[in-house]
Protein backbone atom coordinates (compact mmCIF):
# COMPACT_ATOMS: atom_id res chain seq x y z
CA UNK A 1 0.00 0.00 0.00
CA UNK A 2 1.36 3.40 -1.03
CA UNK A 3 0.94 6.61 0.98
CA UNK A 4 0.17 9.85 -0.86
CA UNK A 5 -0.12 13.57 -0.24
CA UNK A 6 -3.03 15.35 -1.93
CA UNK A 7 -2.75 19.14 -2.28
CA UNK A 8 -5.78 21.13 -3.43
CA UNK A 9 -5.33 24.59 -4.91
CA UNK A 10 -7.48 27.63 -4.17
CA UNK A 11 -9.94 26.31 -1.60
CA UNK A 12 -11.21 27.93 1.61
CA UNK A 13 -9.69 31.31 0.79
CA UNK A 14 -11.96 33.78 2.50
CA UNK A 15 -15.55 32.92 1.68
CA UNK A 16 -14.77 31.49 -1.75
CA UNK A 17 -14.48 27.88 -2.82
CA UNK A 18 -15.56 26.34 0.48
CA UNK A 19 -14.62 22.72 1.03
CA UNK A 20 -15.45 21.15 4.39
CA UNK A 21 -12.55 18.85 5.18
CA UNK A 22 -14.48 16.16 7.13
CA UNK A 23 -16.92 15.88 4.21
CA UNK A 24 -14.08 15.66 1.68
CA UNK A 25 -12.34 12.99 3.76
CA UNK A 26 -15.58 10.98 3.76
CA UNK A 27 -15.99 11.44 -0.02
CA UNK A 28 -12.43 10.20 -0.60
CA UNK A 29 -12.98 7.18 1.64
CA UNK A 30 -16.11 6.30 -0.34
CA UNK A 31 -14.02 5.97 -3.52
CA UNK A 32 -11.70 3.50 -1.80
CA UNK A 33 -8.92 5.69 -0.45
CA UNK A 34 -7.80 4.57 2.99
CA UNK A 35 -6.41 6.23 6.11
CA UNK A 36 -7.53 9.65 4.85
CA UNK A 37 -6.44 12.52 7.08
CA UNK A 38 -6.15 16.26 6.61
CA UNK A 39 -4.01 19.04 8.01
CA UNK A 40 -5.57 22.46 8.50
CA UNK A 41 -8.36 23.69 6.28
CA UNK A 42 -6.46 24.58 3.10
CA UNK A 43 -6.49 21.31 1.18
CA UNK A 44 -3.65 19.21 2.60
CA UNK A 45 -4.59 15.55 2.82
CA UNK A 46 -2.82 12.23 3.22
CA UNK A 47 -4.25 8.89 2.13
CA UNK A 48 -3.21 5.34 1.32
CA UNK A 49 -4.12 3.24 -1.70
CA UNK A 50 -3.06 0.15 -3.61
CA UNK A 51 -4.28 1.61 -6.92
CA UNK A 52 -1.95 3.24 -9.42
CA UNK A 53 -1.63 6.99 -9.27
CA UNK A 54 -3.40 7.78 -12.55
CA UNK A 55 -6.48 5.80 -11.44
CA UNK A 56 -6.44 7.62 -8.11
CA UNK A 57 -6.22 11.00 -9.83
CA UNK A 58 -9.16 10.12 -12.09
CA UNK A 59 -11.28 9.13 -9.07
CA UNK A 60 -10.38 12.33 -7.22
CA UNK A 61 -11.23 14.41 -10.30
CA UNK A 62 -14.63 12.68 -10.51
CA UNK A 63 -15.36 13.21 -6.80
CA UNK A 64 -14.43 16.89 -6.90
CA UNK A 65 -16.52 17.45 -10.04
CA UNK A 66 -19.51 15.67 -8.52
CA UNK A 67 -19.50 17.46 -5.16
CA UNK A 68 -18.25 20.99 -5.94
CA UNK A 69 -19.52 23.53 -8.45
CA UNK A 70 -16.11 25.15 -8.90
CA UNK A 71 -12.86 23.85 -10.31
CA UNK A 72 -10.35 22.46 -7.80
CA UNK A 73 -6.91 21.91 -9.30
CA UNK A 74 -4.88 19.38 -7.32
CA UNK A 75 -1.70 17.37 -7.28
CA UNK A 76 -1.10 13.89 -5.86
CA UNK A 77 2.46 13.20 -4.69
CA UNK A 78 3.85 9.91 -3.46
CA UNK A 79 4.94 10.20 0.15
CA UNK A 80 8.39 8.86 -0.74
CA UNK A 81 8.91 11.68 -3.27
CA UNK A 82 8.14 14.43 -0.82
CA UNK A 83 10.37 12.87 1.82
CA UNK A 84 13.34 12.68 -0.55
CA UNK A 85 12.95 16.21 -1.96
CA UNK A 86 16.23 18.11 -1.69
CA UNK A 87 15.62 21.29 0.25
CA UNK A 88 17.69 24.41 -0.25
CA UNK A 89 20.35 25.06 2.40
CA UNK A 90 18.59 28.32 3.30
CA UNK A 91 15.24 26.62 4.00
CA UNK A 92 15.85 26.57 7.75
CA UNK A 93 16.99 30.21 8.03
CA UNK A 94 14.93 32.97 9.62
CA UNK A 95 13.63 34.67 6.46
CA UNK A 96 9.99 35.58 6.95
CA UNK A 97 8.85 34.62 3.46
CA UNK A 98 9.59 31.09 2.27
CA UNK A 99 7.25 29.07 0.10
CA UNK A 100 7.06 25.67 -1.53
CA UNK A 101 5.21 25.95 -4.84
CA UNK A 102 4.13 22.44 -5.85
CA UNK A 103 3.80 21.77 -9.57
CA UNK A 104 0.27 21.02 -10.69
CA UNK A 105 -0.27 18.36 -13.39
CA UNK A 106 1.02 19.55 -16.74
CA UNK A 107 3.74 21.65 -15.12
CA UNK A 108 7.25 20.23 -15.01
CA UNK A 109 10.57 21.20 -13.56
CA UNK A 110 11.62 22.14 -17.10
CA UNK A 111 8.54 24.37 -17.55
CA UNK A 112 9.45 26.24 -14.38
CA UNK A 113 13.12 26.57 -15.39
CA UNK A 114 12.14 28.08 -18.75
CA UNK A 115 9.73 30.55 -17.15
CA UNK A 116 12.00 31.94 -14.47
CA UNK A 117 15.38 31.93 -16.22
CA UNK A 118 15.08 35.62 -17.23
CA UNK A 119 13.43 36.96 -14.09
CA UNK A 120 15.21 39.75 -12.27
CA UNK A 121 15.54 38.76 -8.62
CA UNK A 122 15.49 41.27 -5.76
CA UNK A 123 16.70 39.89 -2.41
CA UNK A 124 15.35 36.43 -3.16
CA UNK A 125 16.57 32.92 -3.84
CA UNK A 126 15.04 29.80 -5.32
CA UNK A 127 15.67 26.12 -5.82
CA UNK A 128 13.85 24.15 -8.50
CA UNK A 129 13.04 20.79 -6.91
CA UNK A 130 11.50 17.64 -8.32
CA UNK A 131 8.03 18.28 -6.91
CA UNK A 132 8.15 21.97 -6.01
CA UNK A 133 9.85 25.30 -6.51
CA UNK A 134 11.28 26.54 -3.22
CA UNK A 135 11.41 30.33 -2.93
CA UNK A 136 12.77 32.71 -0.31
CA UNK A 137 12.41 36.47 0.01
CA UNK A 138 15.37 37.54 2.17
CA UNK A 139 14.10 40.96 3.26
CA UNK A 140 10.40 41.52 3.86
CA UNK A 141 10.88 45.27 3.31
CA UNK A 142 11.63 44.57 -0.36
CA UNK A 143 8.81 42.06 -0.84
CA UNK A 144 6.75 44.24 -3.21
CA UNK A 145 9.69 44.54 -5.64
CA UNK A 146 10.44 40.82 -5.83
CA UNK A 147 9.75 38.36 -8.61
CA UNK A 148 7.80 36.48 -5.93
CA UNK A 149 5.35 39.36 -5.72
CA UNK A 150 5.38 40.42 -9.38
CA UNK A 151 5.51 37.04 -11.13
CA UNK A 152 4.75 34.09 -8.85
CA UNK A 153 1.64 35.54 -7.28
CA UNK A 154 0.10 36.51 -10.63
CA UNK A 155 -1.32 34.72 -13.67
CA UNK A 156 -0.33 32.62 -15.49
CA UNK A 157 2.37 31.38 -13.10
CA UNK A 158 0.19 31.04 -10.02
CA UNK A 159 -2.18 28.76 -11.94
CA UNK A 160 0.60 26.23 -12.54
CA UNK A 161 1.39 25.68 -8.87
CA UNK A 162 -0.19 25.33 -5.47
CA UNK A 163 1.63 27.25 -2.76
CA UNK A 164 2.35 26.21 0.82
CA UNK A 165 4.31 28.44 3.15
CA UNK A 166 7.34 27.07 4.98
CA UNK A 167 5.42 26.36 8.19
CA UNK A 168 2.79 24.31 6.38
CA UNK A 169 5.39 22.54 4.23
CA UNK A 170 7.48 21.62 7.29
CA UNK A 171 4.41 20.28 9.07
CA UNK A 172 3.47 18.19 6.02
CA UNK A 173 6.97 16.69 6.00
CA UNK A 174 6.64 15.92 9.70
CA UNK A 175 3.26 14.24 9.13
CA UNK A 176 4.61 12.30 6.14
CA UNK A 177 7.38 10.90 8.33
CA UNK A 178 4.82 9.66 10.88
CA UNK A 179 2.69 7.65 8.49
Amino acid sequence: MQRYLLLLRGINLGKQNKVIMPELREQLEKIGLEEVSSYINTGNLFFSSEENQSDIEKKITDVLSLHYDFSIPFVVIERSLILTESLPIWWEDSAKRKDALFYLPGTTKQTIEALIEDWELVDEDFLIGETALFWRVREEANAKQTAHSKKIMTKPFNQMVTLRNANTFNKLISLAKEK
